[in-house]
């Protein structure tokens, strides 16, 4: 689908106004309410379309000529386009996911990928682009409508999200996902005071590319339960997580001591198969976050923070661009990020002998991973970025082979340099 003609008919695509035409006979499903054909006009397009009366609010009542702004396409069948005004988020949430509330489609999604693209560029990104309106409970769980300016698109809560404090943010999370997981486009930074994301700027030099402009929105933890495994891990060295030498390296990386806490409230927390996040399956059964949480939260904005602190002082910020294998070109790319720093305390420091051995060499890193909507039709593209991970250990003890991303492909690689706020 590389055209507007095209891209119209997919689900979520929105037209700014529609003018009833007049009524039409009603066959099939819907035979329960009137059928008009409408005259759908976008920025970019114009064409008719079927309107069913159940897809109108109660107090509407259509007459031939009428002009009723924002029409939302819901399918495309033998009998042409079908669109909506009200009523019409279960069709979204029918289109996209199961009933179990995972992605069932395959292919492209170019009505939100244009979308976004605007949306979440640095020239029109603010906080009021993105309209998020709660319309209920599907899938036994919250949904949201996020309305761009072409597109509606349902978002699902995540299930630890009501359990923190302070209003949920978007962030920009694609649907390309690799194993049909929910994408995670809400979080939470648990603090009513700390607005997110930031924004910076930097010189991007990659390998096959002409260096330019990238401009960063930095956002915090879109996953809860990777939020609780990075602190278990990192900052408390919570068995079977890591162990004490982590959280000595953590004490040196954030400059604070960590105080005792009583293992057994972790009794419950185990990691994922994979050791990267907690195993969310098992939280909810046990329905332990809440208890964990209220533990963990101060440790868990202190994580947070110094992600925030440490990212525009790297030493080092090494960048990897991957294309996702199912879109068309022009779609979105991932973009990883790990920023490094080495510290090595000088061997004839005259207070050697009072530090620990953990405390003489150690290296810092931070991985942020997200992505960029307008890579290829901007000169200066926009990223967005959530924290992965942030921790110190030693030095040498980093990874040196690049963990392939399922479902994509490296397309380059280089740095990041000249840091600057934008915030």
């Amino acid at each position: 689908m590389d055209n507007i003609d095209d891209i119209c008919k997919l689900p979520g695509y929105v037209f700014d106004k529609g003018f009833i035409l007049g009524e039409v006979a009603t066959t099939g499903e819907e035979v329960s309410s009137k059928n008009y054909r409408v005259r759908l006009i976008s920025s970019e397009f114009e064409t008719e379309g079927l309107l069913n009366g159940a897809y109108l609010p109660p107090d509407v009542q259509p007459e031939t000529g009428m002009e009723i702004p924002q029409f939302v396409t819901i399918r495309y069948d033998a009998d042409g386009l079908h669109v909506a005004k009200d009523n019409y988020f279960a069709n979204l949430i029918a289109y996209f996911f199961s009933k179990q509330g995972q992605m069932v489609r395959d292919g492209t999604f170019p009505q939100w990928e244009q979308d976004w693209s605007l949306i979440f560029s640095k020239e029109n990104y603010s906080r009021s682009v993105v309209n998020l309106t709660v319309k209920g409970d599907y899938c036994k769980s919250r949904w949201l409508e996020c309305a761009g300016i072409h597109c509606r698109v349902p978002i699902r809560e995540q299930d630890f999200l009501p359990f923190m404090e302070g209003p949920a943010s978007f962030f920009p999370d694609t649907f390309y996902t690799s194993n049909r997981t929910v994408p995670r486009c809400l979080y939470n930074t648990d603090d009513e005071n700390l607005e997110l994301p930031l924004s910076f700027k930097g010189k991007m030099s990659l390998k096959k590319q002409a260096d330019r402009t990238v401009h960063l929105f930095i956002h915090g933890f879109p996953s809860p339960a990777k939020w609780h495994y990075g602190v278990l891990k990192h900052v408390l060295g919570v068995p079977p997580f890591s162990d004490e030498d982590q959280r000595k390296y953590w004490e040196n990386f954030e400059g604070m001591p960590v105080d005792e806490v009583q293992m057994n409230v972790f009794q419950n927390c185990i990691p994922n198969s994979n050791n990267k996040s907690c195993d969310e399956y098992l939280c909810l059964k046990n329905e332990v976050f809440s208890s964990v949480h209220q533990i963990l939260r101060p440790y868990c904005r202190r994580y947070l923070g110094q992600a925030l602190r440490f990212f525009p002082v790297s030493d080092s910020m090494n960048i990897l661009v991957w294309k996702n294998q199912r879109p068309s070109v022009g779609g979105p790319m991932m973009i990883e990020l790990e920023c490094r720093r080495q510290i090595k305390i000088k061997k004839d420091n005259p207070f050697q002998a009072l530090l620990r051995p953990d405390e003489m060499d150690r290296q810092e890193s931070l991985i942020l991973v997200g992505y960029s909507y307008d890579w290829h039709n901007s000169v200066d593209p926009t990223v967005h970025l959530f924290i992965l991970t942030t921790f110190a250990y030693a030095i040498g003890g980093a990874r040196q082979k690049i963990d392939v991303k399922k479902g994509y492909t490296l397309l380059d690689s280089g740095t990041l340099s000249n840091i600057e706020s934008e915030t």
